[in-house]
């Protein structure tokens, strides 16, 4: 592509990514700056919505709650009913006065005139037929019941039962309370709970208040009363008239009350649809609460199921119009439970004003938002014309020069560096790349004259230089025959000594046929090395053990030998099989073989090992290290037994050391692990660490489930993967065994 077109189009790009950017930078700013002023609208209108509704929904609680807690005011109740009770008494006296006027002129004996009288007040009934007179005596200290009209079998009975304690709110006898207010002062009222008659027989203990009146021409005491839970209903239909005749908001508010039944509540009073009054709002046309088709009543009542049994819920509902109700707009309403009469009191308001405003401003922003637009993008194209316009005439000033330059160039390329030089003409940066291309072809030709004087000076040497190094190659392949054979005879000599270091090594056939769960992973780095295991097959016992020698290759193969044929002669010649004896014993012997007691520096050789004692008939197992673990696995979990932290044979090793032995009670599920430190100190891996103990132990907890030859395999794949193209750098040794 040409500079010219190049320069148009980078300048056609960033003036285009420039003026998107802006643009998007200024509508993402506009559109936010509008969302967040139609959030902040919203909040502050449903804030103070929900500030309003609330205080209008505790105003109907209170009423609700001052209604309720009138009716059950004795003060109260004994004003408003004690008129009907001593009404309903007015009846019941003349009955007393008449019959027992009778007796006194001697018309009727003192026994008729009661039992005419008495029959008389059980017929009367008034109030629906809850209202009832009954006749108690005056005895203390519990009287005794004369007549009974509803509890006819309390006829006859001193009235001490316990389940009459139940007057003046703490638990005093009913009829006790009625001798002693008579006694007192001849008539008077008393609270209580009582069953009530209802068309199924006598209902639960309710609350009742009840007028006595001492008739004392017979010692008696004549009772009638009223049930309390009359004045609550009397309440509940009180606060149901008030709230409903309550409006608000232009004629736009109101309260409603529906009851806590679940699934569907019951609708108690609704002053602009008493078609649903008593209704179950079950209905589908009811599911438009909370923007999900939930049904509002039970959004209502759910809402209510808190600590302050109290709440907002958002929906649909038709607001009322001068011509009726009109189609379901939003409304937000809040909700208050009053749980002794289990009502739950609502009003709301409708937010269909606030939706209109929101939408309003929605509008006027994607109007901003247009002309923004409209406006970059007229700029744009002018400031597009503009550039792509200086751009050519700038371009014009730098493409002709260089143009002049690359027809120089191609000339000198086709005809040679002697054909002519190239112009120095346009800007300073067109003159200084001229003038820096003829310096550079002054140079070439200087070059070129040199390069022949020295093309003619290198035919000479090399003739002289063939000769000499046909001469050396004849020495050097001399010498490369001697270091060969030299070489061989070495590899010779190791390879034996490899046959010599693998005999030491148990037989193959008796470790299998005598420890059948076990395996042996014995690597040497190099043909041979510094490490070796060792096994014992005793008559009832066997011993296992590794060592890992000082060095590697031919010194550690030698160190092998010593600690092989030492640790025989222990073991067969000596009879010692504690582990820690063995220890000490080699200990002891290699000093004395290599005399690494001496001051000579050079003699601080030794190794590490490890020791165990099987005792299969026993199921126990005996260990000693010498700074080498033993690995125990069972259950999923890995246990390392450390070694003592002293090596052998080293010069800082005394020779009476003591090793310490661990015994370990073996189950089925225990597998055990013994291992140098050449599978762990092996570096590799990408970044080249070391395999390291941790990924060890977690190697072994993963395998030990698995047959000790499958172990094995799974072990030296670990290895091979980790180790990849690194150089190995020690030998390695693991030995795996279980009973």
């Amino acid at each position: 592509m040409k500079i010219r077109n190049l320069l148009i189009l980078i300048t056609t790009v960033i003036i285009i990514v420039s003026m998107v950017t802006v643009t998007s930078v200024a509508v993402f700013t506009i559109k936010k700056q509008g969302r967040d002023d139609i959030e902040k609208y919203k909040a502050e209108e449903l804030a103070k919505v929900r500030h309003n509704l609330k205080n209008l929904a505790y105003m109907a609680y209170d009423i609700v709650e001052k209604n309720d807690k009138t009716a059950h005011d004795k003060k109260f109740l004994e004003k408003y009913y004690g008129v009907r009770l001593k009404d309903a008494m007015s009846i019941a006296d003349p009955i007393f006065r008449t019959n027992a006027e009778k007796a006194k002129e001697g018309k009727v004996t003192l026994s008729q005139a009661k039992k005419e009288a008495f029959d008389a007040i059980a017929g009367i009934r008034y109030n629906n037929g809850t209202g009832y007179f009954w006749i108690n005596d005056t005895t203390f200290p519990y009287p005794r019941m004369i007549m009974h009209p509803t509890l006819p079998e309390l006829n006859g009975k001193i009235l001490s039962d316990p389940k009459f304690n139940c007057a003046l709110g703490k638990k005093k006898n009913l009829f006790q309370a009625f001798a002693e207010v008579t006694k007192e002062k001849g008539e008077g009222f008393i609270d209580y709970f009582w069953p009530k008659p209802t068309k199924e027989g006598l209902s639960a203990l309710v609350p009742k208040l009840s007028y006595v009146k001492l008739f004392r021409e017979w010692d008696i005491i004549i009772g009638t009363g009223i049930y309390i839970d009359d004045a609550v209903q009397d309440a509940m239909e009180t606060s149901k008239e008030a709230l409903s005749k309550i409006r608000y908001d232009n004629g736009t508010g109101y309260f409603w009350i529906n009851d806590t039944t679940l699934p569907y509540p019951r609708m108690i009073m609704h002053p602009t649809m008493p078609e649903l009054d008593g209704k179950i709002l079950s209905d589908p046309k009811f599911n438009n609460a909370l923007s999900k088709k939930k049904n509002l009543f039970q959004a209502i009542a759910e809402a209510c199921n808190n600590d302050k049994g109290e709440g907002f819920v958002d929906y649909k509902w038709p607001k009322p119009a001068k011509d009726g109700l009109s189609e379901p707009v939003p409304k937000l309403s809040f909700v208050k439970v009053y749980k002794p009469w289990g009502w739950i009191i609502g009003t709301g308001v409708y937010i269909d004003n606030i939706e209109r405003e929101t939408a309003r401003k929605t509008l006027s922003i994607n109007d901003r938002v247009g002309k923004v637009i409209r406006k970059f993008i007229v700029i744009s194209v002018i400031v597009l014309i503009a550039g792509i316009t200086t751009v050519i005439i700038f371009a014009k000033s730098i493409t002709v020069p260089i143009m002049s330059l690359a027809d120089s160039i191609r000339r000198i390329n086709k005809e040679g560096i002697y054909s002519g030089e190239s112009p120095v003409a346009g800007t300073v940066e067109t003159k200084e790349l001229g003038e820096i291309f003829n310096g550079m072809l002054s140079d070439l030709k200087r070059g070129d004259a040199t390069n022949r004087a020295l093309l003619k000076e290198l035919a000479a040497h090399n003739n002289t230089l063939e000769l000499k190094v046909a001469e050396r190659t004849s020495e050097l392949q001399a010498t490369l025959a001697e270091v060969s054979e030299a070489n061989n005879k070495i590899l010779r000599s190791i390879s034996y000594a490899k046959m010599i270091q693998n005999s030491l090594l148990p037989d193959h056939n008796t470790v299998e046929a005598n420890l059948p769960n076990s395996l042996f992973l014995w690597m040497p780095k190099d043909i041979v090395g510094g490490d070796i295991y060792f096994t014992e097959i005793l008559e009832y016992n066997y011993l296992i053990a590794i060592v890992d020698c000082t060095g590697h290759g031919v010194p550690g193969a030698f160190m092998t030998m010593i600690a092989s044929s030492t640790l025989k002669k222990i073991i067969n010649e000596d009879l010692c099989f504690d582990p820690a004896q063995i220890l000490k014993r080699l200990n002891r012997a290699v000093k004395s073989l290599l005399l690494t007691s001496s001051g000579h520096e050079l003699f601080d050789v030794g190794m590490d090992a490890a020791v165990c004692l099987v005792k299969p008939h026993e199921k126990t197992l005996e260990f000693s290290g010498a700074k080498l673990p033993l690995y125990c696995i069972s259950d999923g979990k890995v246990k390392v037994f450390k070694g003592d932290r002293r090596s052998i044979g080293y010069k800082e090793s005394p020779s009476d050391i003591d090793f310490n032995t661990v015994k370990i009670s073996i189950t089925d599920d225990m597998s055990f692990y013994l291992s140098t430190d050449g599978y762990i100190d092996q570096t590799g891996g990408d970044n080249g660490f070391s395999f390291g103990n941790r990924r060890f132990r977690a190697l072994l907890n993963e395998i030990c489930g698995s047959p000790f030859r499958t172990q094995r395999e799974m072990l030296l794949n670990a290895f091979n993967e980790h180790i990849g193209d690194n150089e190995r750098l020690d030998d390695v040794t693991v030995v795996g065994f279980s009973l």
